[in-house]
């Protein structure tokens, strides 16, 4: 009855496939990796209006004995350190009692499961991985950027998630998703400061792709700060 070429219809059936792919490309939701500061207000407004207090405490720990190593040393490279005043729903008494003005503002913030500074050294490196997933999924990571090398390029000094760089400028405040694949990278002669900060997620940001569990050496990171 009809003599239909296959070779068209092959060719026909290509296009469409071709068109459907690229409008998904086009149209599907675009992943976000970084929120803007007006994500947390109350946080916004500390940043804005408290540096003072947190530059204060921060000083006041700088050059503190009691810095420990970042507890994932499995993906870190350098010196990659954290002053913990409380993590993972544990109070560092010692820590607690050197930056308690600090402490007292953030306390105002509900739904704060982490607050500490963490030091990067020169040439050191948070390699590529995701947060622990009891965390990370129900969280945002926020870092008040108090020391870095604002100068430096991002391929040097900077933060990268899930195939994102941004710089890490002194002063600024920078709001991520550690549940995505992440790394923070100092590639510079000199280290960089940064208040960090996990809150609890707000209603309308789902929850995160972590499957990360947490770690022995996490463990004893914890046991730590309760044995002080």
């Amino acid at each position: 009855m009809f003599n239909i070429d296959t070779t068209f219809i092959c060719i026909g059936l290509f296009v469409i496939i071709f068109i459907i792919s690229v409008s998904l490309l086009i149209f599907a939701p675009k992943s976000i990796n970084y929120y803007t500061p007006d994500t947390y207000p109350i946080l916004k407004s500390i940043h804005d209006n408290n540096k003072d207090i947190i530059t204060g405490d921060f000083e006041k720990i700088e050059n503190d004995q009691n810095w420990l190593a970042w507890p994932d040393s499995e993906n870190t490279s350098g010196t990659c350190e954290v002053y913990p005043m409380y993590m993972f729903s544990t109070a560092s008494k010692l820590r607690k009692a050197k930056c308690i003005a600090l402490y007292n503002l953030i306390q105002n913030i509900p739904d704060v499961k982490s607050c500490a500074f963490i030091k990067l050294d020169k040439k050191s490196k948070i390699n590529k991985q995701t947060q622990w997933k009891e965390l990370a999924n129900t969280t945002l990571r926020c870092l008040f950027i108090l020391k870095s090398v604002s100068s430096a390029p991002v391929e040097t000094c900077g933060i990268w998630v899930n195939g994102e760089s941004k710089k890490l400028i002194s002063n600024s405040l920078v709001i991520f998703d550690s549940s995505k694949e992440h790394s923070i990278y100092n590639d510079t002669d000199y280290p960089i400061y940064a208040l960090l900060i996990d809150l609890q997620r707000p209603e309308k940001i789902p929850n995160g792709i972590s499957q990360r569990e947490y770690s022995d050496e996490l463990y004893d990171f914890v046991c730590g700060l309760n044995t002080e």
